[in-house]
């Protein structure tokens, strides 16, 4: 099932993150690579949590966890 651009850019800063740095990016951190602000990110991950592509406390970015097979599930 193909997502919104925004959704997948960032599932894959996240997920490139994670792998890069052993943790999950800030919401600082994410503006700054994509310009948008926190409240859009939290929208954005609330969603990517309901197609069941990560899962997350609603709270701290940094409980994120990402599916092993979001590659597959994003096509």
């Amino acid at each position: 099932m193909p997502i919104p651009d925004k959704e997948r850019k960032l599932l894959t800063i996240l997920a490139n993150f994670s792998i890069t740095h052993k943790r999950m990016p800030t919401f600082y951190e994410l503006y700054k690579k994509t310009g948008l602000k926190e409240g859009v990110h939290r929208v954005n991950l609330r969603r990517l949590a309901e197609r069941f592509l990560i899962e997350w406390d609603g709270q701290d970015i940094q409980t994120v966890k990402i599916d092993p097979r979001w590659r597959e599930l994003i096509r």
